[in-house]
């Protein structure tokens, strides 16, 4: 009888003890958020998944909404002692004023299936952005593409690029898109879209290049476009902006779609009917002399900052912000660690990044967060400490960018080899003493790995008590 009550207690350990072990783990959650409203006609509307606990990033396309035209996606990325946050983000533009009914919908996301019961959309009247010049261009880059293959036709398959000339790490948008005439007599139909993507997709993907892809996938985009005074409507497949690496020739080849067309009202059989994009050429140019030119960005940035708290006191950690905005390839932008002096112990920052690709345009920021200890009184510029240097391509020029926050340091001046008194400076005792090599910090896999072999105990004295009761 003993016996018994022994393995019932053993079972609610083992209960009581897996359930927070679970909870520790930090599993993959998916989420759907809408966007606000009320919101002007001028503003977009969005719809985000959030992936929390998981680089993977996998997701069926996002639901189209009566009233309202897709215009790009935008990916966040937050990596931080939380752990990993992505938000992907498509933005919706509505064609008049109005409330909008937002049905209940599901999105599979990374394997699992995230629903969201929808809501109402309250769309107030103001001017609403124009879709399309003339050139065939979008009035919101303001910038001149690429001819618009065969542009007179009622139907066509362009590959684009909004610019021919860049410098090396300067972007640039490629778009590949079929159009068809809204006057057009004759009716097409998609033949195995996604098949004929995927083959053509490997042949415009240079290989001296950074690719920041929009995430299309699924069913094309649909926009209007007005080209050459003609109405048509575009069916976006593909946009990417690329980034050269090399000052070697990009060289777009021409590739062909395949779609089933009959003439309108007529009962013969549809036929197989290729249309072909143009070839065209994208040449990177070498940037300016310079003794960084090989490892600098290439963009147009700004600089914000901030301090917390506004003064320091020696011996006691501020925490410093730099946030770098702007339009370009954030990816590869890295700041180094100031050097430690007499004046300040710098630590390495905590960094986050925001990409968003709309309207032809990379643009984003990346937060470089900073802990620094004052060691000494004193007023100090930290534009000593921080610089960052990149290529302007519109004024075809280096530039740096330099903080202009000034810290004011009171207090008794320390050095790193005291010891640090107090509960406030227990944190940072004996800092210069510790292993800097020592990088594993991965408590997940730590309770895993106690997890495993606690569930290893309980199996092994299960067995015991069931052979006791046998006997």
């Amino acid at each position: 009888m003993n016996l018994k009550k022994v393995y019932i207690l053993f079972v609610i350990f083992f209960c009581l003890l897996t359930s927070p072990v679970r909870t520790l783990a930090q599993e993959s959650a998916v989420r759907i958020e809408l966007g606000e409203s009320p919101l002007p006609i001028n503003q977009s509307f969005t719809i985000t998944v959030v992936i929390t606990n998981s680089e993977e990033r996998s997701y069926d396309r996002f639901p189209d909404l009566s009233g309202f035209t897709k215009r790009g996606t935008s990916s966040s990325t937050i990596n931080d002692k939380t752990g990993i946050t992505q938000r992907i983000t498509q933005r919706y533009v509505a064609a008049r004023a109005g409330s909008f009914l937002v049905p209940p919908f599901s999105m599979v996301v990374n394997g699992q299936l995230s629903t969201s019961s929808g809501g109402i959309i309250a769309v107030t009247a103001e001017e609403a952005l124009p879709t399309a010049d003339e050139s065939g261009a979008d009035l919101e880059t303001g910038e001149e593409e690429t001819t618009v293959a065969d542009s007179k036709s009622d139907a066509f398959l362009s590959l684009r690029a909004n610019r021919n000339r860049v410098f090396v790490g300067e972007g640039f948008t490629v778009r590949l898109s079929f159009y068809l005439a809204n006057d057009s007599r004759q009716e097409l139909q998609s033949y195995l879209l996604n098949e004929q993507i995927a083959q053509i997709l490997p042949k415009i993907r240079p290989d001296n290049c950074w690719e920041e892809n929009s995430g299309i996938s699924g069913e094309p985009q649909t926009r209007p476009a007005v080209i050459n005074g003609r109405r048509y409507t575009e069916y976006r497949v593909f946009e990417a902006a690329y980034f050269p690496l090399n000052t070697q020739e990009i060289r777009f080849p021409e590739v062909s779609l395949n779609l089933l067309t009959h003439p309108a009202g007529s009962a013969s059989a549809a036929t197989l009917k290729p249309f072909r994009s143009q070839i065209f050429v994208v040449q990177p140019r070498p940037l300016p002399p310079h003794p960084l030119r090989d490892r600098v960005a290439v963009g147009v940035f700004h600089l914000q900052e901030s301090l917390s708290p506004s003064r320091g006191q020696t011996g006691r950690s501020l925490s410093y912000t730099l946030r770098l905005t702007g339009e370009g390839n954030l990816a590869g932008v890295e700041l180094p660690v100031p050097a430690n002096d007499d004046a300040f112990d710098f630590y390495p920052p905590d960094v986050q990044q925001a990409v968003s690709r709309q309207a032809g345009r990379v643009r984003g920021e990346k937060v470089f967060n900073y802990q620094l200890i004052p060691k000494r009184a004193g007023t100090f510029a930290l534009r000593r400490y921080v610089r960052f240097i990149f290529f302007n391509p519109q004024t075809a020029r280096f530039d740096t960018l330099r903080p202009q926050t000034i810290v004011r340091v009171t207090g008794k001046n320390v050095t790193t080899s005291e010891k640090a008194t107090g509960s406030e400076n227990a944190l940072y005792a004996r800092l210069d003493q510790l292993d800097s090599t020592v990088v594993n910090n991965d408590n997940q896999l730590l309770i895993k790995h106690i997890a495993n072999v606690l569930l290893a105990v309980m199996l092994a004295g299960m067995v015991v008590i069931f052979w006791r009761i046998k006997e």
